[in-house]
């Protein structure tokens, strides 16, 4: 293999949408597509294995959180940069994702050249976002929108449990996506309700919404 190419693993909970993206990348030259992942655990232990030059993450994987995955990976030590890739665009996600390491966020309703693009720019160092989302966090600065919001607030964990009960999962299911107990989802839980001056999961998912952690 060239030294000279761009190594890239790629990640999708589904089969055939892990070989829509291989055929994608394997198109272009510069890049040497490698190993692939279809959860979150694997896609730690794929990163530690080959050390790709990028890694295309797909966020809604099984098994383990997205968040956790990509601070799992950058905790690695490696060169690896990840390349975000989600469904969810919310401003306060994206925030998060980018401040856990990865180094690109691609939307899934973006078009192929925008995954080139971004593989192209994370690994020259830059930073890359969707152009949507370049959008919104331009429009952001310029107004002057500095004031302290959910991603200040809370922990990370607790930013997690807020999202998650947001999108109505129950104590029980946010514990098992995140690997904790649920009686420390519902410490989080409560945390979260008295930073945010909130009464009940309906008021964080009223809340979620209108701050764009969660799309609507």
């Amino acid at each position: 293999m060239s030294a000279n190419l761009i190594k890239i693993a790629i990640t999708d909970t589904y089969t055939l949408n892990r070989e829509g993206l291989r055929c994608l990348l394997s198109a272009h030259p510069e890049f040497a597509v490698g190993g692939e992942a279809a959860d979150g655990i694997h896609a730690v232990e794929l990163v530690r294995r080959t050390q790709p030059d990028v890694i295309v993450l797909d966020l809604a994987m099984p098994h383990k959180e997205g968040l956790d995955v990509t601070r799992d990976i950058v905790a690695l030590g490696g060169t690896t940069k990840v390349i975000a890739v989600s469904g969810t665009t919310a401003r306060g996600y994206v925030v998060r994702v980018l401040r856990a390491g990865a180094r690109g966020f691609v939307s899934k309703a973006a078009h192929a050249g925008e995954l080139i693009e971004a593989i192209h720019k994370v690994h020259l160092g830059e930073t890359y976002l969707s152009g949507d989302l370049q959008r919104v966090f331009v429009e952001r600065y310029f107004r002057g929108d500095v004031a302290k919001d959910a991603e200040e607030l809370l922990t990370e964990r607790e930013f997690q449990v807020l999202c998650l009960l947001a999108q109505g999962y129950t104590n029980k299911e946010v514990a098992s996506k995140l690997r904790i107990s649920a009686k420390t989802v519902d410490t989080h839980r409560m945390n979260t309700l008295r930073k945010l001056h909130l009464r009940n999961n309906a008021d964080i998912a009223r809340f979620a919404i209108r701050s764009q952690l969660i799309a609507p």
